[in-house]
């Protein structure tokens, strides 16, 4: 696991969607389908099973630091979070100069920062390669039995109804004879590389009170050092010095806001939607009577950034585009080309 680790760094590689793999900046495949096509051959199913459920437990592990650093430090910062949300309510509503409050909150937040963008960035890698692995064992299966595979979805399928039935008539019935039947079903599905990563609840926490704000201010503290690229299809570093790749910032992002119940994602999709509306108004207003004769510049770049940004995100988790479109106009994510992603 730490040599594929090392492989796939997201400080020194980028991962592509279109090209399925990682690369380095020159262009050289780093890591791809293929490498993990030759793990399954040398470890069989079971191991890369095995090599997914290390990953989750890194995964969690970085969840568990996380979650105690900022119960310790947000307390510190709770008046600053105050402040910051009351300028910016409502949220449909575009703030009196945002930006100017945001950089001067993300500075005196600069500690708390730090934290974040390390889990961020190990959590992201950590599950898009758990997706990778999942594409793979996907396959395999495919390939294998397909007319098993489709047995096995019919057999969840029918257990999800059984399970929802029985829980209309009999709230409190015993499942413990049923319990060894849905392990056997978990297991096979994993087998099968059924199961999307993107999806597990690694812990179950209680609020944190200001997180869709405080990760709302990482991504726009950092949205102007990416740049998209044309050749991979993603968000990529402007700069070397940059620790940050697009898609594993998404997947990242992400897997944080499934720990927490969905009003979290849409306190943050309404938050950094905001910010998208308030630089969009911003950038086509005319400041003195000589520019309405000006020609309309392009959209600054961490906005652009952004929509990108959004919409990969919503492919991630599964978010329809048309959640999106309710705190942005359909017409606004159509200024950005780029906007249209796909899913992992």
């Amino acid at each position: 696991m730490s040599s594929l680790l090392k492989m796939t760094e997201p400080l020194v590689t980028i991962f592509s969607l279109e090209c399925n793999g990682w690369f380095l900046t020159d262009g050289t495949e780093a890591c791809g389908s293929q490498m993990f096509h030759f793990l399954h051959r040398a470890l069989q199913v079971w191991g890369l099973v095995g090599l997914d459920r290390l990953l989750s437990f890194r995964v969690l592990n970085e969840l568990q630091r996380f979650v105690k650093f900022y119960h310790s430090a947000v307390k510190s910062h709770g008046v600053l979070l105050e402040q910051i949300r009351d300028t910016c309510f409502p949220d449909w509503k575009s703030p009196q100069d945002p930006f100017k409050l945001l950089a001067s909150a993300t500075k005196k937040m600069e500690k708390l920062m730090s934290p974040v963008a390390t889990c961020v960035r190990r959590v992201g890698q950590a599950q898009i390669i758990r997706k990778m692995i999942r594409n793979e064992l996907q396959l395999g299966a495919h390939i294998a039995g397909e007319q098993m595979y489709q047995s096995l979805v019919i057999a969840n399928d029918e257990l999800l109804r059984q399970m929802c039935r029985k829980s209309d008539t009999d709230c409190n019935g015993d499942s413990s004879e049923s319990s060894g039947y849905f392990d056997q079903i978990s297991d096979m599905f994993t087998a099968a590389g059924a199961c999307d990563p993107l999806t597990t609840v690694f812990l179950n926490m209680e609020p944190m009170e200001g997180l869709p704000l405080v990760l709302t201010m990482f991504v726009i503290s950092h949205m102007g050092n990416l740049t998209y690229d044309h050749d991979f299809g993603s968000l990529v570093r402007a700069k070397d010095e940059c620790p940050y790749d697009g898609w594993p910032l998404a997947a990242g992002i992400a897997t944080i806001l499934k720990q927490f119940h969905p009003s979290f994602a849409s306190s943050f999709f309404a938050s950094l939607s905001q910010f998208v509306r308030a630089g969009i108004q911003a950038s086509f207003a005319p400041k003195t009577r000589s520019s309405r004769k000006e020609e309309i510049q392009d959209l600054p770049l961490y906005i652009t950034n952004t929509l990108i940004f959004l919409c990969q995100l919503c492919s991630l988790t599964g978010i329809d585009r048309s959640s999106l479109h309710e705190h942005i106009p359909e017409y606004l994510v159509a200024l950005v080309p780029n906007a249209k992603v796909g899913t992992i």
